[in-house]
């Protein structure tokens, strides 16, 4: 007997005007996969300097990818693969084994293995499991690689575009300028201390800004 496998946990990036639930229940009722609302990563496009479409949110899903390819020779053996999609929707392009089996019904159809997402043909199947195995697992952590661009991608653009928004001016004007009170002589100046409170000031300012702007 043998048995390879592999599970690719992973975060998949989705808009949508409403959350897409998880229907799948753990044994004390909760959701299997969990998503967070991370709209406030949308960033304002600079060529119109006007905001996304506000009724779209951005979520992040978890999701998994899940091979098993087990049997008792190399001759024998049979291969399960499980695909979280429930954070995507038909109508674009859910992938489901049904479209891979409508795709196949055409007078030019081909039959592709669901597990290599189509790309392998199911009626010329590789014989030999361990590459079978490692071919399923090139297609699918390609497909975790893209995902993983398109969060890293996103929250990229949104850092960006905070600096900009709050990007930070000069301080050598403010050194000169700002006093603090001294209990013995009025005033002194303290350009470190007005450095600090200048960043804080900063720092609110560009955040309410960002609040009341979301």
């Amino acid at each position: 007997m043998f048995q390879l496998a592999f599970h690719l946990p992973y975060y998949a990036l989705r808009s949508s005007k409403i959350r897409l639930e998880d229907h799948r229940k753990n044994t004390n009722g909760d959701s299997l996969r969990h998503s967070r609302d991370v709209s406030f990563l949308n960033r304002m496009t600079y060529d119109t300097s006007s905001f996304l479409d506000d009724t779209l949110h951005t979520f992040l899903y978890e999701t998994q990818i899940s091979c098993v390819v087990a049997g008792s020779d190399m001759s024998k053996w049979v291969a399960y693969c499980f695909v979280d999609t429930y954070f995507d929707t038909v109508e674009e392009g859910k992938e489901t084994v049904t479209q891979y089996h409508e795709e196949s019904l055409g007078p030019n159809g081909f039959r592709g293995d669901p597990s290599a997402r189509g790309t392998v043909e199911a009626d010329s199947p590789i014989q030999d499991p361990r590459v079978y195995f490692l071919e399923v697992f090139r297609i699918r952590i390609s497909q975790v690689k893209r995902e993983w661009q398109q969060v890293v991608e996103k929250v990229h653009q949104s850092v960006r575009h905070y600096e900009k928004v709050c990007s930070f001016p000069s301080f050598s004007h403010h050194r000169k300028s700002r006093v603090i009170p001294n209990e013995k002589r009025g005033v002194v100046k303290d350009p470190a201390l007005s450095v600090r409170l200048l960043i804080h000031q900063r720092s609110f300012v560009c955040s309410f800004r960002l609040l009341t702007n979301g």
